[in-house]
């Protein structure tokens, strides 16, 4: 014992000295040294005497707890107990009443939004027959037209190239 003393002392004071002239090995040797001596220090007893004690004082603080709630509390037991249980009903009902509040809105929410699909629907039908219409009126002027001789078939075309456009030349085209 006297001996751990002894080496904690040296320990110490290579510590303090490494510290006042800022060395780095021998302060790092000194510190690392002082850990060992702690370590050794521990026993297996020392651990478990440390664990039982926290048990202990854990015990004893519940223990005087509940006392010292008991002997302070404003209520009966029974009362404190029915107070509890009228606490959760009540709160049990709260959330059974929030549950079918949204189950309503969300039944009214899907009731409502059902119609109003069917509505676009209807609207956007409307929208594709009359664009139907509208490219069949297209398609039937555009065959009085090509019938009637007004319009040169696509086939027919000879389109000039960019370079011949701009130059105005009339070189001929190869197909």
């Amino acid at each position: 014992m006297v001996l751990r003393i002894a080496q904690r002392a040296r320990f110490a004071y290579e510590a303090v000295r490494c510290l006042s002239a800022e060395q780095g090995v021998p302060c790092a040797r000194a510190s690392a040294g002082i850990m060992n001596l702690n370590l050794l220090n521990s026993t297996e007893e020392d651990i478990m005497g440390k664990g039982l004690a926290f048990v202990a004082g854990a015990a004893l603080g519940a223990a005087a707890g509940t006392v010292i709630g008991v002997l302070l509390a404003p209520r009966s037991g029974a009362e404190t107990r029915a107070m509890a249980a009228d606490m959760a009903n009540d709160a049990w009902d709260s959330a059974r009443d929030m549950y079918e509040q949204g189950v309503d809105t969300a039944r009214s929410a899907a009731n409502d939004f059902g119609p109003l699909v069917d509505a676009k629907t209807d609207e956007l039908r409307a929208k594709v027959d009359l664009a139907r219409e509208r490219m069949d009126q297209l398609r039937e002027q555009l065959n009085d037209a090509i019938a009637g001789g007004n319009v040169t078939p696509a086939a027919d075309v000879v389109v000039e190239g960019p370079q011949e456009a701009a130059d105005g030349s009339e070189a001929p085209s190869e197909a």
